[in-house]
């Protein structure tokens, strides 16, 4: 769910599945900390 949430955002992100978790990477920091804002919210 979080990683077909973030992959439809425009920003430009990349996600990974890495085991149990995700890998989210990204280029500006202020992207990555909504991606985690997004997270810690839902």
């Amino acid at each position: 769910m979080l990683r077909q949430s973030v992959r439809n955002d425009p920003k430009k992100m990349t996600v990974a599945i890495q085991g149990k978790s995700l890998q989210i990477t990204g280029k500006n920091k202020d992207d990555l900390q909504a991606a985690i804002q997004f997270k810690n919210h839902h």
